[in-house]
């Protein structure tokens, strides 16, 4: 998946933010783009060691993106796009310059992407509330095969609001015996595939073959989703 920013260099930068994982080693990535007046501007990803990059809240091992401005009067801009430091490493850098607004369009990849999916839940469901339980029990599976490191911080989002207990055991009950077996089904199905688009079809096709109609269609939900990323 592509992430975009539109950002001037004399303004302010916005930004979405991403899942916090690492996938070691990754090499520095450069792209480079020279507008109509003259100016040459540069990203570069990597970790902030790697690059020569430095800050009180900037750890070493931070993966970020670099950007500088190099105008034709010598002259040089340089920074760190806010919201680009974490362990996320950041691939298939891309610009470009909308000259109408003076803005540079910086596109980077994610490749954990594909194994966000939520396991179905809700209407036209037997189970409810266990969908980030099981997207994180597939998300686990397919980051060991990998070897990617999953960091665990503060959350992007907070929930917070309170809800009623009670509702929510009753809701839950379907759920919490199958929920001590489901582990068990997606570790047994076996991962051969290089990266996290194929393994999640990999996933959905093992689910798709045990004799419970809510894993193959669950599994067949997966292989959906997955298919958008090849």
């Amino acid at each position: 998946m592509k992430r975009a920013i539109p950002f001037r260099l004399l303004g302010a930068f916005a930004l979405a933010v991403a899942v916090s994982l690492l996938a070691h080693p990754a090499a520095a990535e450069e792209k480079s783009l020279l507008s109509a007046d003259g100016t040459l501007y540069q990203v570069h990803s990597g970790l902030a060691a790697d690059l020569g990059v430095a800050g009180a809240d900037l750890a070493p091992d931070d993966y970020v993106i670099e950007w500088a401005a190099r105008r034709q009067d010598g002259s040089v801009r340089v920074g760190i796009v806010p919201g680009t430091q974490d362990y996320n490493v950041k691939r298939n850098l891309d610009l470009a310059f909308d000259e109408a607004s003076q803005s540079l369009l910086l596109l980077w990849k994610e490749e954990v992407t594909p194994l966000t999916y939520f396991a179905l839940m809700g209407e036209n469901s037997p189970y409810r509330r266990f969908d980030d339980i099981w997207f994180g029990v597939i998300f686990k599976k397919i980051c060991d095969h990998l070897g990617l490191l999953i960091s665990c911080g503060r959350p992007f989002v907070r929930h917070s609001r309170a809800s009623d207990p009670l509702v929510n055991l009753v809701k839950e009950a379907p759920g919490v015996g199958f929920n001590e077996t489901f582990w068990e089904k997606v570790d047994g199905i076996v991962l051969k595939a290089p990266s996290p688009a194929e393994c999640m079809l990999e996933v959905g096709e093992g689910l798709q073959r045990l004799p419970d109609p809510y894993m193959a269609k669950l599994g067949k939900a997966i292989g959906v989703w997955a298919g958008l990323f090849n």
